[in-house]
């Protein structure tokens, strides 16, 4: 396994400090089709606004969905050993205590990802969260993020990519989506940064089964 590239900050950007963050958004794809629907919050999302969010798929779902077993990756936690889950990236600056950070704008000579492996896949229709803070370029124009997923160790371009918009200054990204993974093998999930992207932080990758079901009354 590789590890997350740690270079000094002053050689591609300034180090930044977590931000005072009063944006949010919510993202909500279909690995699977490619549907993907964008919310943008005056708050930090909740379990009821991303139930709704997932809902614009066609499915609906208790907030329950939000209480089963869980497998969380982060900075200060980058790999488990039982079940085996890790995550990795090309970034500008990793610390421990600030985390990974692309303080760059990524280019075909400056690529900028984050993989991430969980060996432990619900064999049900599978959630899996990144949270990300990020600022990028000005409206009209915008950066965007690509996730998608390849064969573990095997490389190569990513399939099944949903792209999210990265749009404006400083906001927290809730990047909720959806999959089967049809009997396959787990695979790796790839997020590319593209250009527009001024700077982000990674801050989980979360992984959980995801029954879209209806459970009336438990929205709270």
């Amino acid at each position: 396994m590789s590890t997350p590239d740690e270079r000094p900050a002053t050689a591609a950007g300034p180090l930044r400090r977590r931000p005072e963050v009063r944006q949010w958004a919510h993202h909500v794809a279909d690995l699977n089709t490619g549907e993907v629907h964008t919310s943008v919050l005056g708050e930090p999302p909740t379990s009821r606004s991303r139930i709704e969010g997932l809902s614009r798929l066609g499915s609906l779902g208790g907030t329950t969905i939000f209480n089963g077993p869980t497998f969380v990756l982060t900075s200060k936690i980058p790999y488990v050993a039982s079940p085996e889950s890790w995550v990795t990236a090309l970034i500008d600056y990793f610390n421990p205590f600030v985390g990974m950070q692309w303080t760059s704008p990524p280019s075909p000579q400056n690529p900028r990802n984050l993989t991430c492996y969980f060996s432990q896949l619900p064999a049900e229709r599978s959630l899996l969260t990144i949270s990300l803070v990020a600022s990028a370029v000005s409206a009209p124009a915008a950066g965007h993020v690509s996730v998608g997923w390849v064969p573990v160790h095997q490389g190569g371009l990513p399939s099944d990519v949903v792209r999210f918009p990265i749009q404006g200054g400083d906001t927290e990204y809730t990047l909720d989506f959806t999959f089967e993974r049809a009997g396959h093998a787990p695979p790796e999930f790839v997020m590319t940064l593209e250009p527009g992207i001024v700077w982000m932080q990674f801050n989980s990758v979360t992984l959980r089964t995801a029954p879209l079901v209806v459970f009336p009354g438990v929205f709270s």
